[in-house]
């Protein structure tokens, strides 16, 4: 029994019991698993798969706390972006954070200049011509663990220029190399402990690696939360451009 499982466990106990009212009987039959198995759920014997995760994310909504105890808030993006069909925000999120990317490349002590028109261009054309489908859970896992293999990963308050290969990703993930590659090619979808472990090791919020959920755990809002004052300033001006003609 792992004690990350208890405490989820634990936490799932006491959704259901404090802020739902139901019943184990009325909780397993929401989620349209046994109640046998849900009890066991609670015992931290099993981490909920992907299926029961969806149906906890339809009953309550705050699933980050479920798995990792730990609230969000909304995006500093929610505003400008409130009302954008999700095929455009996802179009719009990719934009920005390609572009926070190149503002925390740079070095330093350089001064952040108004941004180059003929960069965005290019990146809007890109972004347009690579999401023209609603992404999935494992799409939005594959970009983040390609994303960190190609550019360096997020963490704390810099970018770690440290790249991955696949042979280490399965490493950090007690997995074999022949899984991840199958994975990253599209070949194979990830499990419940897997989606865990990324999330966990790089950051991000299961609501918004499972269900595309804008919030503060979100990718976008842990690039801009790293910038300067005026860079933040820049960037929104630019999300409000983005929306205004994408």
């Amino acid at each position: 029994m792992s004690e990350k499982y208890v405490d989820i466990g634990n936490r799932l106990g006491y959704v259901r019991n404090y802020i739902l009212n139901m019943t184990q009987e009325y909780m397993s039959e929401k989620l349209g698993i046994s109640v046998e198995y849900y009890r066991l759920l609670e015992k931290g014997r099993y981490l909920p798969n992907m299926d029961v995760i969806h149906m906890l994310h339809m009953i309550y909504e705050d699933i980050d706390y479920i798995l990792f105890g730990e609230k969000t808030y909304e995006s500093e993006f929610a505003d400008v972006l409130r009302g954008v069909s999700e095929s455009r925000r996802e179009n719009i999120c990719n934009i920005l954070i390609f572009k926070m990317r190149g503002i925390l490349n740079q070095n330093e002590s350089e001064e952040y200049d108004d941004r180059n028109e003929e960069y965005d261009k290019t990146l809007v054309t890109v972004i347009r011509e690579n999401s023209q489908r609603e992404l999935t859970p494992d799409d939005r896992l594959r970009e983040i663990l390609l994303g960190e293999h190609n550019y360096g990963n997020v963490n704390g308050s810099k970018i770690n220029h440290e790249k991955l290969s696949n042979e280490e990703i399965a490493k950090d993930m007690n997995k074999s190399q022949r899984t991840i590659t199958r994975w990253l090619n599209g070949k194979a979808t990830l499990k419940s402990d897997m989606v865990m472990t990324i999330c966990k090791k790089y950051g991000y919020a299961p609501s918004y690696v499972l269900f595309g959920e804008l919030n503060s755990h979100s990718r976008i809002d842990r690039y801009y939360e790293m910038l300067t004052h005026e860079q933040k300033e820049k960037i929104m001006e630019f999300a409000q451009l983005l929306v205004k003609y994408i």
